[in-house]
């Protein structure tokens, strides 16, 4: 998984694109390109389509997309101010989860304090040398006398 992980990072697109979805899939797991197309095309159809039935779907470690029904109300259109009703409809809502937010903190986090990334591991700010003492030879950093 952490392959996936890297090659995700690595991308040159600005967001992750089905496209992208089916090229790690090859990549990757070892997929052909009919297998990857539908296995991403299955993915997110069947998605679509229970949303569609007015169900709930709920990605464990990720979070759940929730379907809400707006009423019918009346609002106004910005351009002329006129006074117009809006159709009910139904409208599609993300709630992240908690691994998903605990994940997002700690990234957020490390952007904040501009942690440099090491590997994959994320090195600690007190761990950090210097750069005046890391260039300084082992006698230097001695005490007189010594």
């Amino acid at each position: 998984m952490h392959a996936l992980t890297n090659f995700v990072d690595s991308l040159e697109v600005p967001g992750l694109t089905k496209s992208a979805l089916v090229d790690m899939l090859i990549e990757q797991m070892g997929l052909n390109g009919r297998e990857a197309v539908e296995l991403v095309e299955g993915f997110f159809e069947l998605i679509l389509d229970r949303l569609s039935k007015g169900e709930d779907v709920k990605l464990a470690g990720f979070g759940n997309f929730e379907v809400h029904h707006k009423k019918e109300r009346p609002g106004r259109n910005p351009r002329t101010g006129e006074g117009v009703q809006i159709s009910p409809r139904r409208v599609v809502k993300f709630s992240a989860g908690p691994k998903f937010m605990q994940r997002m903190a700690n990234k957020q986090l490390a952007a904040e304090l501009s942690i440099p990334k090491v590997g994959s591991e994320l090195l600690h700010p007190e761990v950090k040398q210097s750069r005046r003492a890391s260039t300084r030879s082992e006698e230097a950093r001695q005490p007189a006398g010594l």
